[in-house]
């Protein structure tokens, strides 16, 4: 049992390293090439599988330790003489089932975390790109010919705005007039 919940522990250090680095301001270029790697290694079929596999166990170790892990216990002495099992041995069995609660549920919760990140990256690395894109075609015809196009735009949006502020001037005018 030792190396199975090293294992876990392994695999929640290991999820908590990713959330870590996907958290901090990186460049573009390194979320990027972060964001394809998971990609790729989001569609290979073989760690689908295998995680879909240690999802579902490491679901089942959740709802096995917790159910374990809500027993009452009393605090005297009733178990001592039912079969050999003292209250210590008791009251360690569920503190080792609460410790396989915790990390199985942080594992789970680890996991839907680095998919929402991960989909957050994702949206940053696009948006990212399309600013890149925009930056680089400033320099073109079109680009200049939509900037000619949004100048004259603005400039009849000042006229139309002096105009409704010169036509409520006029009738608060003469509508309010004695």
């Amino acid at each position: 049992m030792g190396v199975y919940f090293s294992l876990l522990f392994g695999l929640l250090a290991v999820e908590m390293c990713v959330l870590f680095i996907m958290s901090l301001p990186l460049g573009l270029r390194v979320r990027k090439g972060l964001y394809n790697q998971y990609e790729t290694l989001l569609w290979n079929s073989t760690f689908q599988t295998v995680a879909a596999i240690v999802a579902i166990l490491v679901g089942l170790l959740f709802v096995d330790s917790l159910n374990k892990s809500s027993f009452p216990v009393s605090k005297n002495y009733e178990y001592g003489n039912n079969g050999g099992i003292t209250p210590i041995q008791v009251l360690a069995s569920r503190a080792y089932n609460q410790r396989n609660v915790y990390i199985s549920g942080f594992i789970l919760y680890f996991g839907f975390c680095i998919v929402t990140i991960m989909s957050l990256v994702g949206r940053l690395v696009k948006y990212g790109a399309l600013v890149d894109g925009t930056s680089k075609t400033s320099s073109t015809p079109e680009y200049k010919a939509l900037l000619v196009e949004l100048n004259r735009t603005n400039i009849e949006l000042e006229g139309l705005t002096t105009q409704v502020i010169n036509f409520e001037k006029h009738y608060d005018e003469h509508i309010n007039a004695p």
